[in-house]
């Protein structure tokens, strides 16, 4: 767990790293990538930072797969000359899903969506809505976590969330196989 932070959880400047299956929360920024930095993110619960979970800037590369990014500012912003390949994600209940400047290169696919203040947006002051960013394979349902309010972001067994392009499920953590007893 990497929380706690009055700036950000994690920051990468002209780096290489993988991060795989933490839980990054109560920070300013969740994690911020810049520079040169070629960064993966993947199965990662980024959760209550003030602004965005995920940034990332500058020139850098970064590949963000199965992460649940909840109760955010924000989701994810692509900023710069990045360029990014983000897929199988979710993104809910945050501010803002994903905000993007037309310099970045972002690809998605098979995201899920749930927002307050809109899933895509263009950078600007204020961000502008632009559902013309959204991908055909991205959705915008609630995810169905087992309890949103107490911090379980793991999916409940009636999430809609399975099966969904090359991803047995979205978002970090897999579903809850509930019995006639609860859930297992």
């Amino acid at each position: 767990m990497i929380g706690g932070s009055e700036t950000t959880g994690i920051q990468f400047a002209d780096s290489q790293a993988v991060l795989i299956g933490n839980l990054i929360r109560d920070n300013d920024y969740g994690v911020n990538v810049a520079g040169n930095s070629k960064v993966r993110l993947e199965r990662n619960i980024i959760t209550r930072n003030l602004f965005e979970a995920i940034v990332i800037g500058d020139r850098a590369s970064a590949t963000l797969i199965n992460n649940t990014l909840v109760k955010n500012g924000g989701g994810a912003a692509f900023l710069g000359s990045s360029q990014s390949k983000v897929s199988g994600n979710v993104v809910a209940f945050n501010k803002q899903g994903f905000v993007m400047t037309v310099s970045s290169q972002t690809v998605l696919s098979f995201n899920a969506m749930f927002n307050s203040e809109g899933d895509y947006m263009k950078a600007g002051s204020p961000n502008v809505p632009a559902p013309e960013l959204k991908p055909e394979s991205d959705i915008r349902i609630d995810p169905h976590f087992v309890d949103v309010e107490h911090d379980d972001f793991r999916l409940s067994s009636d999430t809609a969330l399975l099966k969904k392009g090359p991803f047995a499920y979205l978002g970090a953590l897999p579903p809850l196989l509930k019995s006639a007893s609860g859930y297992q």
